[in-house]
């Protein structure tokens, strides 16, 4: 859980965290579960009967979990990469204005 690392002299104002901080690390941790889910239900395929492995490759959710997982996976990297806005610090606004002008 790198990316929720918490560094107090950014992300602390009066002992708590900032707001902006506490929604990247919610996205984050919502990414990372549905990673997790998606490699646990690929996982969990092995162990399914005939019936069902018909079934799941006439859905093509291999391919449907995968794709799922890697999109999981480029949100929280754009999110990491400050992409967003809204999720951004408020130092980091500041900055990124000043760089466009």
């Amino acid at each position: 859980m790198v990316l929720r690392r918490v560094v107090p002299e950014r992300h602390e104002q009066n002992g708590q965290i900032i707001p902006t901080k506490r929604k990247r690390n919610v996205l984050y941790s919502l990414c990372g579960g549905t990673i997790l889910l998606c490699i646990a239900l690929l996982g969990a395929k092995q162990m399914a009967s005939e019936a069902f492995l018909v079934k799941w490759n006439t859905l093509n959710l291999t391919f449907v979990f995968e794709a799922i997982a890697l999109w999981a996976f480029g949100i929280a990297w754009l999110a990491k990469g400050r992409q967003f806005e809204e999720l951004n610090d408020p130092s980091e606004r500041d900055q990124r204005r000043r760089n466009v002008r």
